[in-house]
């Protein structure tokens, strides 16, 4: 050993790879991962754990195959006020109408007029002061459209008055009114923005 480390370059080679060997060692040493050593008995700390809550909603679907039928309640016979059945009954016999589920559309039209603007609040400013002008105040007051107006007013009062569940033949918001037909036998009923909401045409 003393020999060989006696020649220089035989001493400079060893010293060479010598050097080479540290540097390889330093080189691995800097890029090995880092552990860090844990206290015994140290965990590390769980996530915390996320909850979802749903509201579960029951909900009974219809059978397609049945139709519903709604309970509706039968009119109360009212104290009626004789000059609205007049009123009633002579504005039917005034219009072009004939078929009785017309005249009980117009007459609906009419009651359903009072206390929305700009109609009036009562039954005689709407027939009296707005667009059915053909109403005659000499028309003749027949039985079957003083019937009409009866059964229609005494619907009427059941569902204002009374709050029962009542059929009407459109909603309430029905009170416009369109003649058709040649003659003007038939109608449609519209609400206030003139959107369809009966067609006394179709049966």
């Amino acid at each position: 050993m003393r020999t060989t480390l006696r020649n220089p370059k035989r001493r400079a080679a060893f010293v060479f790879a010598g050097a080479m060997a540290l540097g390889f060692a330093i080189n691995a040493c800097q890029s090995a991962p880092v552990v860090r050593a844990e206290a015994e008995g140290e965990t590390a700390p769980a996530s915390e754990p996320q909850t979802y809550f749903f509201q579960m909603v029951e909900t009974q679907r219809p059978d397609p195959t049945t139709v519903p039928v709604l309970p509706f309640d039968e009119p109360i016979s009212h104290r009626l006020n004789e000059e609205d059945v007049t009123l009633l009954a002579k504005l039917l016999w005034s219009s072009p109408l004939r078929e009785e589920r017309q005249k009980k559309a117009l007459a609906w039209v009419a009651l359903n007029r009072v206390g929305v603007r700009p109609f009036g609040n009562d039954l005689k400013s709407v027939i009296t002061k707005s667009e059915f002008t053909f109403y005659d105040r000499k028309a003749h007051v027949s039985e079957e459209n003083k019937r009409i107006a009866t059964e229609v007013l005494n619907a009427y009062y059941s569902i204002t008055v009374d709050h029962l569940n009542i059929s009407r033949p459109f909603p309430s918001t029905g009170v416009k009114v369109q003649f058709v037909g040649d003659p003007a036998r038939y109608i449609r009923v519209l609400d206030m923005d003139l959107n369809l909401v009966w067609d006394g045409t179709q049966r």
